[in-house]
């Protein structure tokens, strides 16, 4: 419960960053909130069907807290309904809808993180934001996407057709291209700032941290494509031929990957500052698990390049 509440409580931060162009003050109340709501929904979902007591009361203690800090306002009332529901039946609706998947839980996402702060704030003007809204769900379907990649299989046995099952052999590439939208409306939000290049940052790791080595070229080489960082890659017949175009066009490819590091490293080395103190860690932090990410991102990559080398002795 509290291990999903605290990155939901963090990109609550972020998504208020993005849409007031200023640092949100969290109050004990969204925090709480947002445990909650972790405990009802996720917990509840993850919750198996021979769980003990102890585990049980967990979700039901998730349910009636968030009924409780919702119903503080008469604003957050609505939201309870739907909260119930949740927590009893999406479990059993969940595979009727798995070609919806992705946008489910970026519903889910989007309303956590961004309307019922708007609602309990009672900033109604903040509706009329669209962009916010569409940059935290455009991420968070396409990692709904990606975690359901390495269960396609087993997912499509027991006849679950998620958007990853239906895209097949496909996934990885279709996977990079949804990355690659999300993060470009991510950055063209009207409140962008350097600081919000870390959360570009973690999700890129992240991303590439999860898709297998096997597939990592064409990952790579779709991204860039769509992403716009290389020039219209060329397409050469599948043969030899081909993995060496890619190869030599996805190294020089990360040219700008490094010229968009450099200049994150360097908006965060001027901005750590002006964070408050308590944040500076979690930034430090944050920036150190990235270039951790990156190092073995390149590895990968150069790994993938020896093969292509070796393929052609």
């Amino acid at each position: 419960m509290v291990l999903v509440g605290i990155p939901l409580t963090l990109l609550e931060f972020g998504t208020q960053r993005l849409h007031y162009g200023t640092f949100p003050a969290l109050s004990a109340h969204d925090i709480a909130l947002n445990v909650c709501l972790a405990g009802a929904i996720y917990s509840q979902d993850r919750l198996p069907a021979d769980a003990p007591l102890s585990q049980r009361l967990v979700p039901e203690v998730g349910l009636l807290g968030s009924t409780a800090l919702l119903a503080q306002d008469a604003a957050t009332l609505p939201f309870i309904l739907p909260l119930w529901l949740l927590h009893y039946h999406y479990k059993d609706i969940k595979p009727s809808i798995a070609f919806l998947k992705p946008l489910v839980v970026a519903l889910f996402w989007i309303v956590s993180c961004f309307y019922l702060p708007v609602f309990e704030r009672h900033d109604w003007a903040a509706l009329l934001d669209t962009h916010t809204p569409l940059a935290l769900g455009a991420s968070m379907a396409t990692f709904s996407f990606v975690a359901d990649i390495p269960d396609r299989e087993e997912d499509e046995d027991n006849g679950i057709h998620t958007p990853a099952v239906l895209c097949g052999d496909r996934a990885e590439a279709v996977a990079a291209v949804a990355f690659a939208v999300a993060t470009w409306v991510h950055v063209h939000s009207e409140n962008y700032a350097s600081s919000d290049l870390i959360y570009d940052a973690i999700c890129t790791a992240v991303f590439f941290r999860s898709i297998a080595r096997e597939r990592l070229l064409e990952t790579l080489v779709a991204f860039a494509a769509a992403s716009g960082a290389t020039a219209a890659l060329p397409t050469p017949p599948a043969d030899v031929d081909s993995d060496v175009e890619r190869a030599v066009s996805l190294l020089k490819s990360t040219n700008d990957v490094h010229a968009r590091t450099i200049e994150f490293l360097v908006g965060v080395l001027h901005d750590l500052p002006q964070f408050p103190q308590p944040m500076r860690h979690a930034i430090v932090e944050a920036c150190t698990f990235a270039m951790q990410s990156g190092d073995a991102i390149g590895a990968a990559l150069l790994g993938v390049v020896e093969d292509v080398l070796r393929s052609l002795i």
